[in-house]
């Protein structure tokens, strides 16, 4: 399956990313390649996450970190929704 960023979730996962750098530029940099890798192995197993707090969506906590991908599944396409630090708030809808 294709794997496809919304605007929102890049924005996110820089933020994150800008975040980190300004104490450890090295952690932020595999911190934010780990996202990515693990966003692109949901392309091959879309099921591999947990069922999403927000409906119609899936969850995949990012293994070593605090950070927690939303997606969907749509026609072939994951759509990553939201990078989120599992701490946060979740929102009610994306």
């Amino acid at each position: 399956m294709k794997v496809r960023w919304t605007v929102p979730a890049a924005e996110q996962l820089e933020k994150a990313y800008r975040y980190i750098s300004e104490s450890q530029r090295g952690a932020a940099e595999r911190i934010s390649n780990h996202i990515v890798d693990v966003t692109e192995m949901l392309g091959k197993h879309p099921q591999a996450g947990r069922r999403g707090r927000v409906s119609g969506t899936r969850e995949f906590a990012v293994p070593g970190t605090p950070f927690v991908v939303a997606y969907s599944v749509s026609k072939g396409t994951v759509w990553v929704l939201a990078v989120y630090h599992g701490a946060r708030k979740w929102p009610e809808e994306f």
